[in-house]
């Protein structure tokens, strides 16, 4: 079996000519030279949120901003592709290891990409033995954060609108390339205005590329198709909702939810999960769930935690162990509410101790919020989940001790060896 990783890059000045021409893939690329289109072989792709190497934005922001930015991808309904959220992982990005991990990036240079380059995507393309056709097997999206300013829309500031730029980059997570190139590399035409309408434009337009063109559609759905299902029906158990088939709500008053494309489209507080407005918001990684619905990720462990399904090579992110039988992700340590004494003993890292007793925590934000049965409050700096029943003081201790009463935080130092990767087929930008 073969292997090629290819890296793509968004470029960062606006160019212009005159020549247009259709979207472009992955299979347009010259290491591929392939007449099969080169997409992901299972429709339904899981990525995760690096939270490691002191993120730009509290974590809570960039969830928020970095999902949408996926999730502009599944609203085409022409499309059988789905993009879900798997959570925040403390892994380290690294290609072929079956995690689709966003990450900002330190040592950007250092990796062999040019300081002006603002993002780039690292996509494993796999060459099957049995029909020689190439896929997509792994991608990671890294992000500039030594060179470049971050920010939730254009602050005016010089700062890249996060959504607008992982729109970009999860095109090329997809299959598709840019439409166009400032100097016609690789067979490409050469950008002109036709082409500035399209997210998939090698240079940053700041928020404008956070709507797809139709050009962008076009691609999309003519590498991942689908019939709607209100003409071709669902299987056995499923239930058609806007165009695509969820499963079905088994409870006696259970009622068909409103069809929706993101939480945009819900009212009343309620989430959209699998194309339906269910009530309440979705859990992260580690909260307690009692149903698939209630976590962001869309899988709730059997014991009662939201998690994720196992990578493609039976691993999973964090501290998190891959269960064979069921095929989703196991915590080694405690999850949230579970009883602890030190931040190791912790799948999010974090102890509360002083509660009375010591906690299971997870960090929290008005974006993401704790479960029920806990609040989120400040904790010696940091805003975690917070028992109902305990008082937060925020007690400072000394290092190493641990002090007679009030409500502190016993942290997980994550230890990350960060090495030079070389840059596996990218571009700098000019």
């Amino acid at each position: 079996m073969r292997r090629l990783v290819v890296g793509v890059v968004l470029l960062t000045s606006a160019l212009a000519a005159p020549h247009a021409r259709a979207y472009r893939t992955a299979q347009d690329l010259p290491e591929l030279m392939t007449d099969a289109p080169v997409t992901w072989t299972d429709p339904r792709v899981r990525y995760w949120l690096r939270s490691e190497d002191r993120p730009p934005l509290p974590i809570a922001t960039l969830e928020r901003a970095v999902t949408a930015g996926f999730d502009v991808w599944n609203e085409p309904t022409c499309s059988s592709l789905t993009l879900t959220y798997g959570g925040v992982t403390a892994a380290v990005a690294s290609p072929s290891d079956g995690y689709n991990t966003v990450a900002w990036v330190r040592d950007w240079t250092h990796r062999g990409f040019s300081a002006d380059v603002a993002a780039t995507t690292d996509v494993t393309f796999t060459r099957r033995g049995d029909d020689g056709r190439w896929i997509i097997t792994d991608a990671d999206i890294l992000l500039n954060a030594r060179h470049h300013r971050w920010s939730v829309g254009d602050d005016g500031d010089g700062g890249r609108d996060i959504t607008a730029v992982v729109a970009h980059e999860v095109g090329h997570l997809v299959g598709l390339a840019h439409p166009c190139e400032d100097d016609g590399r690789d067979g490409a035409p050469l950008c002109g205005p036709e082409h500035v309408d399209t997210t998939m434009y090698p240079s940053y337009l700041g928020e404008a590329q956070r709507d797809l063109g139709e050009d962008d559609t076009a691609g999309l759905c003519a590498l991942y198709p689908t019939e709607s299902c209100q003409v071709v029906g669902c299987p056995l158990g499923q239930a058609c909702v806007g165009h695509r088939c969820v499963t079905e709500c088994t409870a006696d008053d259970c009622m068909s939810p409103a069809p929706c494309h993101s939480d945009d489209d819900c009212e009343g507080g309620a989430t959209c999960v699998r194309g339906g407005c269910v009530q309440g918001s979705r859990g992260t990684t580690g909260d307690p769930c009692g149903d698939d619905l209630e976590c962001m990720s869309g899988v709730c462990h059997a014991d009662g935690y939201c998690t994720s399904t196992c990578g493609a090579d039976g691993r999973c992110g964090g501290a998190f162990e891959c269960t064979e039988a069921s095929g989703t992700c196991t915590s080694e340590g405690g999850v949230l509410g579970d009883r602890c004494e030190r931040g190791r003993e912790c799948s999010s890292g974090l102890c509360l101790l002083g509660t009375p007793e010591g906690t299971c925590t997870r960090a929290c934000a008005r974006a993401l919020p704790c479960p029920d049965g806990f609040r989120c409050e400040t904790v010696e700096g940091t805003d975690v989940c917070v028992p109902v029943a305990a008082r937060a003081d925020g007690c400072a201790a000394a290092a190493g001790r641990r002090p007679a009463s009030g409500t502190w935080l016993w942290a997980v130092a994550w230890v990350l060896g960060l090495r030079a990767t070389r840059r596996r087929g990218g571009r700098d930008a000019a």
